[in-house]
């Protein structure tokens, strides 16, 4: 496990080296759903628990969003060269911090890049 977030209620999402974000009960100790899949290891990920969007980013060099409420990826956000180590969501922004000496800020219903 590389990365843990806590959602409302009694569930944590775990991002992991095998690529996968995993919703846990924590009653139960118990994983109940796996809610983003990357094509390498998780490095990163932040949840929006007031709107159910997820972003996680990694190895792979591309940011993943999904709306985990809808089980639906929305984007996958392709700019980087190198692994992606950070990664902040705030509202409709998602900025993205990589290897390759580079800060990306996206547009979360977009799928957009606006500034580099």
């Amino acid at each position: 496990v590389s990365c843990v977030r806590t959602l409302s209620g009694e569930r944590v999402l775990t991002a992991s080296h095998d690529g996968t974000v995993k919703m846990w009960d924590v009653r139960t100790d118990r994983c109940v759903a796996t809610v983003g899949r990357c094509s390498s290891a998780v490095l990163c990920m932040e949840y929006d628990d007031n709107v159910g969007i997820l972003a996680a980013a990694g190895r792979d060099v591309d940011a993943n969003m999904w709306d985990i409420r809808a089980s639906r990826q929305m984007h996958k956000l392709s700019g980087h060269t190198q692994w992606i180590r950070s990664l902040r969501m705030v509202g409709d922004t998602v900025i993205t911090g990589s290897d390759d000496w580079t800060a990306r800020i996206w547009s979360v219903s977009r799928g957009a890049c606006d500034a580099v």
